[in-house]
């Protein structure tokens, strides 16, 4: 996957998103949200390495008390257009 730094600039600078422009951000290592989210703070990619148990990536969700946990999408986080970029 080219990391075009332009593209990836203005899906920065223009939020919200929809989920397939989250998810190339997601790719790229950023943490993301939906805005609607209260429970949740952010999604993020795992991606495994050298050392890691699992051979594939996922994403995980880390909720507001800091603990992730694997996350499976809903029909309705991949279809909504209000995810947004978080620290």
């Amino acid at each position: 996957m080219p990391k075009d730094q332009n593209k990836i600039d203005d899906l920065i600078n223009n939020q919200p998103l929809g989920f397939e422009n989250a998810l190339y951000l997601l790719r790229l290592n950023h943490k993301m949200k939906r805005s609607a989210w209260n429970d949740i703070k952010y999604i993020a990619m795992q991606k495994p390495d050298e050392k890691s148990k699992m051979r594939r990536g996922y994403i995980y969700a880390v909720f507001q008390d800091g603990q992730p946990v694997p996350y499976n999408l809903q029909n309705a986080d991949i279809f909504s257009n209000d995810w947004v970029k978080t620290e």
